[in-house]
């Protein structure tokens, strides 16, 4: 849930929930194993085929029923051809490249 909470002298925006305690909860893992990013076992499937990735372990939770699947991300799979990759993917690296060589003669002339 997302919305303002107010009393008659504050205003504050804030969200609430299951989802951003999940979130607050990834965050301490984090320090945890030592690495720079995590992710649960449902947002890793999301990415699994884009990223390669290392599981770090079944993490209990407090308030829920079973344990949380914990993945950090190794890196994007470099085995993929440009052609196997979705569109979007290949349009994105195609940006970049055009945006980097764009720069250049700015960076030269010390403008970017």
């Amino acid at each position: 849930m997302a919305g303002n909470l107010a009393t008659p002298e504050l205003i504050e925006y804030t969200v609430i929930g299951d989802t951003v305690n999940l979130a607050s909860w990834l965050e301490s893992v984090i320090k945890q194993h030592h690495v720079d990013l995590v992710l649960s076992g449902s947002t890793y499937e999301a990415v699994r085929e884009r990223f390669s990735g290392r599981k770090l372990g079944d993490e209990p939770i407090r308030g829920k029923a079973q344990p949380v699947e914990v993945f950090t991300i190794e890196g994007p799979h470099r085995a993929r051809s440009p052609s196997s990759r979705p569109r979007s993917v290949v349009d994105s690296a195609r940006a970049w490249r055009v945006l980097i060589h764009a720069r250049r003669p700015l960076a030269r002339a010390g403008m970017a």
